[in-house]
């Protein structure tokens, strides 16, 4: 449908191929995408700017403290830091912001076709969204518990397992944040989404961004990922690979940023606020960006604390969602979604 379009900023389908069987029913076996010239992912981009900014950051740490030492009133720090140091790389957040509110207005625009046409926010899908994702909680947690049993040979490393007992005991916590979405009506629209929507799924061109991989989740079944959701769910998918970024960065899970597996013990803590700075500023610039594009509110809610409300809820089940994948996949790297976890928690409502 995209493609069909004309929409510039999706990667254009040119062919697949199928296997079609005796009973009518086809199977998708590969498809074939346009060639996006210069293209590298917006993920490579954004841990290459953090590779600068940890190096400019520190380096104002050190002057700072300097400062403080030689003079006896020194100089006010500047208000905001870390928006001064990421001058360029806001422009980059404002423009995927304006490309990302575009992508879900073509995704809403044929209201003719059952497929994508918009779809209200009823009482029967919260109500089922709600339920979900407490059964989602509830496998996570149960997952984590397993984990930090001391029997188990497999358990979490000594690194991670205070983070990891903190987010064990966040249940109530996550379930009351939950009930916001059962106890409340929401007027919006749910559309087709891209539904897996990160750093990593955005090509950078230099001058502008191209949208891949619209197969959504792939832990999800086709028929969920075919489910109208609300666009936020793509919005917090976003603002969560900003904080994945900065912590990835921050504990040398991209290499070349930061050498090591954990910063030096003097630097950790400036580097740490650093990067939680880093990603607040990263996230609200996104937000806000989205926000204000021309005709994106005719699918959100138009009460702002609603939309405050739903991109907690979605930020939260994508730290789980990612907490759960890590504790199946390499157990030794829960401590980002689960420091996300309770970062999410602890902030006020």
């Amino acid at each position: 449908m995209l493609t069909e379009e004309k929409f510039p900023h999706a990667a254009p389908l040119a062919g697949t191929i199928e296997y079609r069987m005796a009973d009518g029913s086809c199977m998708v076996m590969a498809l074939l995408h346009g060639f996006v010239q210069q293209g590298s992912e917006a993920y490579q981009y954004t841990l290459h700017h953090l590779g600068l900014f940890f190096e400019h950051a520190l380096a104002r740490s050190a002057a700072v403290r300097m400062e403080q030492t030689t003079q006896e009133t020194p100089e006010e720090a500047p208000a905001d830091p870390a928006r001064e140091l990421m001058t360029s790389y806001l422009e980059f957040v404002r423009l995927l912001a304006v490309r990302t509110a575009e992508m879900h207005l073509a995704l809403a625009s044929h209201r003719e076709d059952p497929r994508f046409a918009p779809e209200p926010y009823t009482d029967f899908y919260r109500h089922g969204l709600y339920h979900g994702l407490l059964a989602r909680m509830g496998r996570t947690m149960e997952q984590l518990r397993l984990h930090l049993d001391p029997l188990k040979l497999d358990g979490l490393p000594d690194a991670v397992r205070d983070e990891a007992k903190a987010a064990l005991g966040r249940q109530g916590e996550i379930h009351e944040r939950y009930r916001y979405l059962r106890d409340n009506r929401f007027s919006a629209a749910r559309i087709r989404v891209h539904g897996d929507y990160h750093l990593a799924q955005v090509l950078y061109t230099g001058k502008d961004f191209v949208t891949i991989d619209f197969e959504g989740d792939a832990s999800r079944p086709l028929s969920e990922r075919r489910i109208k959701r609300s666009p936020l769910e793509d919005v917090a998918g976003m603002l969560d690979s900003f904080y994945h970024a900065a912590q990835a960065a921050l504990y040398g899970q991209a290499p070349g940023v930061i050498p090591g597996a954990v910063p030096r013990p003097e630097s950790l803590d400036a580097l740490e606020a650093w990067a939680k700075s880093w990603s607040r500023t990263a996230g609200s610039e996104f937000l806000a960006a989205y926000l204000a594009a021309p005709g994106i509110s005719e699918l959100l809610p138009q009460n702002p604390e609603q939309i405050r409300a739903l991109i907690r809820i979605f930020l939260i089940d994508h730290a789980l969602r990612k907490l759960a994948y890590e504790l199946t996949h390499a157990p030794e790297r829960i401590r980002i979604p689960a420091h996300a976890l309770n970062e999410l928690l602890e902030a006020p409502v």
